[in-house]
């Protein structure tokens, strides 16, 4: 009687085996194929990312040059107007 239950055991355990395989390594095969698709993913977005970093750095160091350029325009102006003869005189003169 033992051995019957004993054999009865192993026998559902064999038979229970292969589908249970089966079932994990379909599951193993779909999380591995998530896995890559997400790490291909991390991937597109770091290089978005870079771009991203790169074009930000670019356009602040050219609107740091435009400013200084604005400036010293700005300062040049400022200096050239409080000489004598310059274009800020001169309208002064016109406006009198």
């Amino acid at each position: 009687m033992i051995l019957t239950t004993i054999l009865i055991v192993a026998v559902t355990l064999a038979l229970a085996f292969p589908p249970a395989l089966l079932y994990f390594q379909h599951h193993r095969r779909q999380w591995l194929l998530q896995v890559k698709k997400t790490n291909e993913e991390v991937v597109r977005l770091k290089l978005q990312l870079e771009t991203v970093l790169d074009r930000t750095a670019r356009l602040r160091e050219e609107l740091s040059a435009a400013d200084r350029r604005r400036g010293s325009r700005v300062n040049s102006h400022f200096w050239a107007s409080s000489r004598p003869g310059s274009c800020m005189s001169s309208t002064i003169r016109w406006l009198s």
